[in-house]
């Protein structure tokens, strides 16, 4: 029978809950992450005498639980614990009271209301019935009640604790207890809440109508999507990851019906969950690191590159405050197309712009006139195409660009005018903007990756001790290391293309692009208005393109998540660095393994790179076009073969073995998903058979 009708059956006079991480849940993954969150505090309140404090202060609980069910009481209070340690000598009297009071303001700052437990409890009371509490805890009563009603949670007529009440839910006196003093017997009560022994068996064997509501945490390590995230980062001791998942957990798998939704994709197709739950942690740990590394570097002035520098900057703008406050952070139009034309002053200019990233595939001539160089058909007299035996619809290719070099210095006088013009309208806004006296403290901040638009924004300014701070640089950006200018990445520098530091092709990356681009439009020029002021001109909307509705629901819910990480845990970066991977690790999911509902949030929306000569592409094509699915930007590794994968004798073969060989659940998996069977076998060989035969993973 579901909950609803269960509140409402007559025959329960009355409602009973749990409380913690029923009606109330912590802001961390497990209650005893709270204590490791006041290790450095504690250590500077005992004059850094007692370092493991995290470690210690379970210890005592359970020593102190022991011995008092040893005597027959109930579980002890705060009080009692502190007394331990003041006992065994690892505590004095006065900072036993100073680490106490500092535990309890940390507990009362990481609570928050758990939705689904909460519409439960207000369900009862619409009900008519009465409504208790019932809590094993080492908080008193008086505590404990002003906790929950500074969290809303009124109206119940009583509230049972452990610690006061002479017994406890997991061995059932605590019922007891409750239920002589309320005058009720035990087919009048419903009881809810997370604990599978104290809520559901103690309960249960009295007599007592139960209704399990697994907590939060439960609810994500099951789904298996977020369990693999979870596998290495659970038992993690970086406070980021701990704060990670336990907001993630509490936020997205607060209900049984939310964690069903996510079990065949992560954001059960919801733009603001994708953001919140895979967008947010990348978004929260690259600023922290950033912020982190430019306090150290000295920078004091940050400038973040459109367009996916405004989702970066948002973020920083949010940790920073409790890392380094002092650094100024703006937000900057540029664009490749922009900057590396208005970088050009000469011949050599000419020929470095001519080696810019190219699509595989190549483009017309008459394309790569115009996005490099911002030439057209019109300008160029039809002789100087005749000369060097070329047409407007000539192929460039990566491979021949060489070729082309006669070409285009013949256009020399004529790129030179275009990039004076440039040149003068973008140091224009560059000078409007405060970067041209920005000094040599500056940086940029970009998603990456061949650091050219850090190069072209140097040179025009200037700056040559500009710095560059990214998510990734691939090697091609050592260039600027030997250049002498400083280039720092989160996730790894001057990365092979074909393999990052999470051992992904490049395509991730890119996908990691996508999921910062804020929707707008991209830079196409910049012009001088009548004030000789430099203007941005913007390439033209595409129509049916879904990215302006999308993207920033999307971003809507990863800044969410990293206010959420700011208001519980701002106070605690500056103690330990965030790993890529960790922050990363969602993202990565996504791009391996999305579900049905996860592609269904990109539906629609256009990725363009114009300057490399690609192609518009969806990310997602809507319909069933085959041509647009397979030119789509996104293709996950898992949907892609190279070549036509194995054949049918193969198959079959392999499929014999597996079913011979392999244990039953394991023949089971790969009977469900062969991708999923070798993508995450643990032996080595099985893995490399699987990309031998056409899998990418």
């Amino acid at each position: 029978m579901k909950i609803e009708k269960l509140i409402s059956r007559p025959g329960f006079k009355a409602v009973s809950f749990d409380v913690f991480d029923t009606l109330i849940q912590r802001a961390v993954w497990a209650p005893a992450d709270i204590f490791a969150f006041l290790q450095p505090k504690v250590s500077r309140l005992t004059g850094h005498r007692l370092r493991d404090f995290a470690r210690l202060r379970p210890q005592a609980e359970a020593l102190v639980s022991q011995k008092a069910r040893a005597a027959g009481l109930g579980d002890p209070k705060l009080a009692d614990i502190y007394e331990f340690f003041q006992e065994q000598g690892i505590l004095g009297p006065e900072e036993s009271g100073r680490v106490m009071a500092a535990e309890l303001a940390l507990e009362k700052k990481f609570l928050h209301p758990r939705p689904a437990g909460l519409e439960l409890f207000e369900r009862a009371k619409a009900a008519g019935k009465r409504v208790f509490l019932i809590s094993d805890m080492y908080l008193d009563r008086e505590v404990l009640a002003g906790i929950l009603n500074g969290l809303g949670l009124n109206g119940y007529e009583r509230l049972y604790v452990s610690c006061e009440d002479g017994g406890a839910k997991r061995d059932g006196r605590l019922f007891e207890i409750f239920l002589n003093r309320e005058h009720l017997a035990a087919s009048e009560l419903l009881h809810i809440g997370d604990h599978a022994d104290g809520d559901v068996k103690a309960p249960r064997s009295l007599g007592i109508h139960t209704f399990h509501l697994p907590k939060s945490a439960h609810l994500a390590a099951r789904n298996p999507r977020f369990a693999r995230f979870l596998r290495d980062r659970w038992r993690s001791e970086s406070l980021f990851d701990r704060a990670a998942c336990g907001l993630i957990a509490a936020r997205m798998f607060s209900a049984p019906g939310q964690a069903a939704d996510r079990r065949k994709s992560l954001s059960a197709g919801r733009a603001y969950d994708l953001g919140y739950l895979v967008l947010g942690s990348f978004a929260a740990g690259f600023a922290v690191w950033l912020a982190q590394r430019a306090r150290a570097d000295g920078v004091n002035r940050l400038f973040f590159l459109s367009r996916d520098g405004e989702l970066l900057k948002k973020a920083f703008d949010l940790v920073a405050p409790a890392i380094c406050p002092g650094i100024e952070s703006r937000y900057l139009y540029a664009a490749r197309r922009v900057a590396n034309l208005a970088s050009i002053t000469g011949r050599a200019d000419i020929i470095q712009v001519l080696h810019t990233a190219l699509d595989r595939a190549g483009g017309r001539l008459e394309a790569f006139l115009l996005e490099k160089f911002d030439l057209r058909l019109s300008e160029i007299a039809p002789e100087i195409f005749a000369r060097h035996a070329l047409s407007p619809g000539y192929r460039v290719r990566p491979r021949a660009i060489g070729s082309l070099g006669p070409f285009f210095l013949e256009l020399a006088p004529q790129i030179l005018e275009k990039a004076r013009r440039m040149r003068e309208a973008y140091s224009a806004y560059l000078e409007q903007e405060g970067f041209c006296r920005a000094g040599p403290k500056t940086a940029v901040v970009d998603i990456g990756f061949a650091c050219s638009l850090q190069e072209g924004l140097a040179k025009i300014s200037g700056n040559r001790a500009l710095g560059g701070y990214y998510v990734a640089t691939y090697s091609e950006a050592e260039r600027m290391a030997l250049a002498g200018q400083a280039v720092a990445a989160f996730a790894g520098n001057f990365l092979n293309r074909k393999k990052s530091a999470a051992c992904e092709p490049e395509d991730f990356f890119v996908f990691l692009e996508i999921l910062s681009l804020n929707g707008q439009p991209s830079l196409n020029d910049f012009v001088l208005d009548a004030q000789g002021r430099g203007q941005a001109v913007f390439r033209e909307g595409r129509p049916g393109d879904a990215a302006p509705r999308v993207m920033p629901e999307i971003h809507r819910g990863a800044i969410d998540f990293v206010k959420d990480l700011v208001f519980y845990f701002g106070d605690f970066w500056p103690a330990g660095p965030v790993s890529a991977e960790a922050a990363l690790g969602l993202c990565l999911e996504l791009f391996r393994r999305p579900g049905p509902g996860d592609a269904a949030v990109f539906e629609g929306v256009i990725f363009e790179n114009s300057y490399n000569l690609e192609e518009a592409r969806y990310v997602v094509p809507p319909g069933r076009n085959p041509a647009l699915k397979k030119n789509a930007a996104w293709r996950p590794p898992g949907a892609r073969a190279r070549g036509n994968g194995p054949g049918p004798l193969v198959l079959a073969m392999e499929s014999f073995l597996v079913r011979a060989l392999a244990p039953y659940a394991k023949a089971a998996k790969y009977g469900r998903s062969r991708e999923r069977f070798f993508a995450e076998a643990r032996s080595a060989w099985l893995r490399q058979w699987g990309r031998f035969t056409g899998l990418e993973i």
